[in-house]
């Protein structure tokens, strides 16, 4: 990422109240912005497909409706490839924790 007075975060999860927490803490933070958020991997697809290069950072839940996290995070990489992702989720077996590490710049439990 460029240094600069702010980053701009994009939140991807199903469930309102983790996006409302984590829109929390980005407030809290003086360098991050959140631009947006989606409730599932084929909302933040569309989004990225108009406005693809405008985000810093991706927070991508494993577990969605619709489009699963590790297909939204393909596409989205495709469509925002200098994107960094940070994979944020309750999944802790091992299979996921080698493919987030493997896909994503970061992973949170």
């Amino acid at each position: 990422m460029k240094s600069r007075e702010s980053y701009s975060v994009y939140l991807v999860d199903d469930e309102v109240i983790v996006r409302a927490w984590l829109k929390e803490r980005i407030a809290e933070a003086n360098d991050l912005e959140c631009l947006g958020e989606a409730r599932n991997g084929a909302v933040a697809v569309r989004y990225f497909e108009k406005f693809s290069g405008q985000v810093d950072l991706i927070v991508l839940d494993l577990a969605m409706p619709e489009l699963a996290g590790f297909a939204t995070l393909e596409s989205l990489r495709r469509l925002q490839p200098e994107a960094r992702i940070l994979i944020y989720t309750r999944h802790r077996g091992p299979e996921y924790v080698r493919r987030c590490r493997r896909r994503a710049h970061g992973y949170m439990l």
